[in-house]
């Protein structure tokens, strides 16, 4: 599996998180990641003029369940929101 490493500019903290799934909505780029303790959250693909890719949590909620539905459809995993 692919890793990803997450910065928390709030925390200060780098977290890394373990790719499950990847799903593209409204042109938009979603990843399903797990932390080391196996808690699951949703990634949104950020690309800057320049075409750096960055991510960022998903805090809008009409968003995330919109993302969260479609990566529910998969056989592979189990997920609750």
């Amino acid at each position: 599996m692919e890793n990803i490493k997450f910065y928390d500019e709030t925390t200060g903290e780098t977290i890394l998180f373990e790719l499950i799934d990847q799903t593209v909505i409204d042109g938009k780029k979603y990843l399903l990641v797990a932390d080391e303790e196996d808690n699951a959250t949703i990634l949104k693909e950020v690309v800057d003029d320049g075409y750096e890719i960055t991510y960022e949590l998903v805090e809008d909620d009409k968003e995330f369940q919109k993302a969260a539905l479609t990566l529910m459809e998969s056989d592979e995993y189990d997920i609750e929101i």
